[in-house]
């Protein structure tokens, strides 16, 4: 009996003229619920497709930097109003962390002090796995706004400079963010800090000195993440006053007239 059954469910699993497996459900992308999603990735055509397209892990001995190649085609899929220039950037990035929104309203508002949840993938995941946790989180279509942060080697999330962002709003399916040229900057940046660091500590600085630099520099990158900027004489202020207000010009002002 229990051979039959295996045998009912291979015929009545659709296959390609290739023979390969063809999956039965829906397909879903980034606007799906859960339920259509689990459905979808349950599926064992499903479960074949994703385990022939893993991506490859790749550490750059050199940097110590970890390169995902993933599937651009898999990309496209799941977020298919997602411009090539992003998918192409976004296919070798790896996936750090992801920080969930109500809707995008909430995170223009608020930034990342208004997620309701955040994710570390502490390994570092494609993007595809990125969004397939995130709808499998939520259970109806066309809900929900994702920040995912990417990382450039296997130390985790970044921290003390800022990260590669992408950002998917699940009630249109639109995806913004970060293309090659500003993932470029700022991987320029986390490896002079990281230079910078290897230079206080082969001239002796503490490691409590220099666990303390650290602090602080989390605390400035804390407060840049959630949309704050430092106004001089007024301190950090919040994305409503740095939106109405020139704080670049202001800053500007302030230093001319005490250099005076």
């Amino acid at each position: 009996m229990a051979l039959r059954a295996a045998a009912v469910s291979m015929a009545a699993t659709p296959r390609s003229s290739s023979g390969t497996l063809q999956p039965a459900a829906t397909p879903v992308d980034v606007t799906s619920g859960a339920g259509a999603v689990r459905r979808y990735l349950n599926d064992p055509a499903t479960r074949e497709i994703e385990e022939k397209s893993r991506p490859l892990r790749h550490i750059i001995q050199e940097t110590n930097e970890l390169v995902l190649y993933s599937s651009a085609e898999e990309i496209k899929k799941w977020a298919p109003k997602m411009a090539w220039e992003l998918v192409t950037a976004w296919s070798k990035m790896p996936i750090f962390r992801v920080f969930l929104f109500q809707d995008r309203v909430a995170y223009l508002e608020g930034g990342v002090g208004r997620s309701y949840a955040r994710h570390v993938f502490p390994e570092g995941e494609a993007l595809t796995v990125a969004i397939q946790w995130w709808r499998k989180r939520i259970g109806h279509n066309g809900q929900g706004f994702a920040l995912f942060e990417g990382g450039f080697d296997c130390s985790g999330p970044l921290h003390l400079t800022e990260a590669p962002q992408l950002r998917i709003d699940a009630a249109t399916g639109e995806a913004d963010g970060d293309a090659d040229e500003e993932i470029e900057r700022k991987r320029m940046l986390h490896r002079k800090r990281q230079a910078m660091d290897r230079k206080w500590a082969a001239k002796g600085m503490s490691d409590d000195l220099r666990a303390k630099i650290h602090a602080a520099e989390h605390v400035v990158s804390s407060r840049k993440l959630n949309g704050q900027r430092y106004m001089l004489k007024g301190g950090w202020v919040s994305n409503d006053l740095h939106e109405t207000l020139d704080l670049t010009m202001h800053n500007t002002r302030v230093k001319a007239f005490e250099c005076r």
